[in-house]
């Protein structure tokens, strides 16, 4: 026999993500057959309806847990991890650390003009901090221009990483030459449990708090 089909197609915000097809024979001569006609065509547009709404229900809204130009976490995902790494540094009776660095100027370097040079200094700033941090520390971006690091069961005292952070910081941002004169660096932390219980006290404390003797 000689294969026929229908076919719908299936549109999601007016782009076709497939087709539904129904298909069925004519015998060798097509005269003595029939082939599909408007009613059944109809049907097939209502199943094809049907089947969008369907589609839909099943496709949950994507999270946007990565920084799209470094690849870090989101402020969400940041506090999601905060909290985890809280449960654990409290399971432990170990401390944490949340340091928080801001880059003053950087929202009138992510203007239009600007914008390249923008993206290159965040991604040279999310890297030389994943470089100076130990492999399991977290690294996030929860604002475009402020990046966070929580480091769990920090190796020795606080100000030395505090230090390190701020030096590689500086270094990134000098490499990139004019585009980011002006800019400047605030960094401010907050240690668990001396400076909070939770994750929203010590995200307060870091973003208040200024280390200046850097």
């Amino acid at each position: 026999g000689v294969g026929t089909a229908m076919i719908a197609p299936l549109l999601r915000d007016g782009r076709a993500i497939g087709c539904l097809s129904v298909l069925g024979k004519v015998p060798d001569d097509p005269l003595l057959g029939e082939r599909f006609g408007p009613s059944e065509e109809r049907v097939l547009t209502q199943l094809a309806q049907h089947a969008q709404v369907a589609l839909a229900g099943l496709v949950r809204p994507e999270r946007s847990d990565a920084d799209p130009v470094t690849g870090l976490l989101t402020q969400r995902a940041l506090h999601e991890r905060l909290e985890a790494e809280l449960a654990r540094s409290r399971a432990r009776g170990h401390s944490l650390v949340l340091a928080m660095l801001r880059v003053e100027g950087f929202e009138a370097l992510r203007e239009p003009a600007h914008a390249d040079a923008a993206e290159r200094a965040a991604l040279a700033l999310a890297q030389a901090l994943r470089a100076v941090l130990r492999e399991f520390d977290v690294v996030a971006r929860p604002e475009p221009g402020v990046f966070a690091a929580i480091v769990p069961e920090p190796d020795g005292e606080v100000p030395p990483l505090l230090v390190a952070i701020y030096r590689v910081a500086r270094e990134a941002l000098e490499a990139q030459g004019d585009a980011v004169r002006g800019l400047d660096l605030r960094l401010g932390y907050a240690v668990f449990p001396q400076d909070g219980a939770d994750s929203s006290a010590l995200e307060q404390v870091a973003r208040e708090r200024r280390v200046d003797a850097l």
